[in-house]
């Protein structure tokens, strides 16, 4: 593995899916999920039980959130990178390069991340405002609003990052299966979360 290798495809994939309108548009439903729970129509509460509106609970709101949003819709938002490598024909002029597939996939993989760590940023950015839109007179502390983030989205980020890539490598995942397998476990592990 290259290093060198890695942060160019990662580079290359990054710069041109920052110039696709779906990641836009899918940041645009991120802001419109944040306006929803700032205004009180999305919450998060454990077995009827409401937090109160510091900076922990602001952002472990939106962080749970997002946390959903990144792990069903951004899914299927980023895992298209191979694919759209073999259909452009830039995948016939990576393989006949000094690129190694695990640098190729690598770079995919982190490419992927920074994408979905860039729609994370909006939930990240609502978080205070959902605390000033409260008001309830709690002071705004720094790591108790970033905390949520590192240990809720950063985690899920990277694991549908690699995740999306493993789907794009596989034959039968690849196409309309994949996604109805994808979308069923995405199901079954929210269900098990909730008991």
């Amino acid at each position: 593995m290259n290093p060198r290798h890695t942060w160019a495809v990662a580079q290359a994939d990054l710069r041109e899916r920052m110039r696709r309108p779906s990641v836009y548009m899918t940041m645009g439903v991120a802001a419109f999920l944040c306006y929803l729970t700032i205004i009180g129509q999305a919450e998060v509460s454990f077995e009827a039980t409401h937090g109160v509106w510091n900076s922990a609970w602001s952002a472990g709101t939106l962080a749970v959130i997002g946390t959903c949003y990144l792990t069903l819709v951004c899914f299927f938002v980023v895992r298209n990178g191979v694919q759209r490598d073999e259909e452009t024909g830039v995948g016939k002029l990576i393989a006949t390069s000094a690129v190694s597939d695990f640098s190729y996939l690598l770079g995919k993989g982190l490419s992927n991340f920074v994408v979905l760590l860039a729609i994370a940023g909006v939930f990240l950015a609502s978080a205070p405002l959902l605390q000033w839109h409260h008001q309830a007179g709690y002071a705004f502390r720094v790591w108790e609003f970033v905390t949520p983030f590192l240990y809720l989205v950063v985690p899920a980020a990277a694991f549908i990052a690699g995740l999306a890539v493993l789907f794009e490598c596989h034959p039968w995942l690849k196409r309309g299966v994949g996604n109805v397998l994808y979308v069923m476990l995405w199901i079954g592990m929210v269900i098990e979360s909730a008991m």
